[in-house]
């Protein structure tokens, strides 16, 4: 059960959908249980999946949920990107700061002047 719910954390990815995905392995276990020996009319067989689905379906729940509420790291937004022959490590408030700096001769910003050719 702790495995397949390890497995969800990486195939579901989304809290919500971990209680399908579970019902939906559980369910197909049934049929196969059906085919093979037909209906199980063992109590102990339906506390064990029962017990085995809600398990699956919180744990899950709970990964994933601890996978979303995780801090998004800012360094993570910076791109690199090329400014001429040099390839410089620029943030996107840095793209925008240069692009509407109007302090220099030509009136246009520093990034427009150089992709516009003057």
């Amino acid at each position: 059960m702790p495995v397949r719910a390890g497995y969800m954390l990486y195939l579901v990815e989304r809290a919500k959908k971990c209680l399908d995905f579970s019902a939906t392995i559980y369910i197909i276990h049934l049929f196969i249980c059906i085919i093979y020996g037909g209906w199980p009319y063992s109590i102990s067989w339906w506390v064990v999946n029962g017990t085995g689905l809600a398990v699956m379906a919180l744990l899950g729940e709970w990964l994933c949920i601890r996978r979303e509420l995780r801090e998004i790291p800012i360094s993570r937004y910076r791109s690199m990107i090329f400014i001429g022959p040099v390839r410089t490590s620029l943030t996107y408030i840095d793209i925008l700061s240069q692009m509407f700096d109007k302090g220099n001769s030509t009136g246009k910003g520093v990034i427009c002047s150089r992709f516009s050719g003057d």
